[in-house]
């Protein structure tokens, strides 16, 4: 049973890294200021861990939105309100946020990684805000906190 858990954290791991990294980005741009997905999640999470070493990002047992995958994704198509001017204006896409799920289960210390503006960085953290709590992550049986990475995919539906 420890061994299917296991299996399906690593794959549910390998999701979020695939949805986060997975795209092509161009190599020049001709913005000096422009940084790839990878490079502000790597300089982000080493920030992060040379500053709080008490809050892991990778734990035994990853968090887990309550019910799972199935009851996230209907908490998100019930409460995500898409922001008129977003709307009006064809946007749509992925916001990439950070933020800790606490010993409780309780989430803080929300910040947005990657941007799309037209209000939906702050529909984004609106919907983080309103989560339930999550079951917490446990390293060795205990729970610990654990900083997520988290890619919220945002289209019309």
């Amino acid at each position: 049973m420890k061994a299917q858990h296991l299996i399906f954290m690593l794959v549910c791991f390998l999701i979020y890294t695939s949805a986060l990294f997975g795209q092509n980005v161009p190599q020049n741009t001709g913005n000096a200021s422009y940084r790839s997905d990878e490079d502000i999640v790597d300089s982000s999470m080493n920030k992060l861990n040379q500053q709080e070493p008490d809050i892991l990002t990778f734990a035994e047992e990853m968090p887990e939105f309550p019910g799972g995958q199935e009851a996230m994704m209907a908490f998100l198509r019930k409460n995500i309100q898409y922001p008129p001017m977003a709307r009006e204006n064809g946007i749509e896409g992925r916001v990439v946020l950070q933020f800790v799920v606490n010993k409780d289960g309780n989430i803080s210390d929300i910040e947005i990684v990657k941007k799309l503006g037209w209000g939906l960085e702050e529909e984004a953290i609106r919907i983080v805000k309103i989560m339930p709590g999550w079951k917490p992550a446990k390293q060795n049986g205990k729970p610990v906190m654990l900083r997520m990475i988290w890619p919220l995919v945002i289209t019309f539906n």
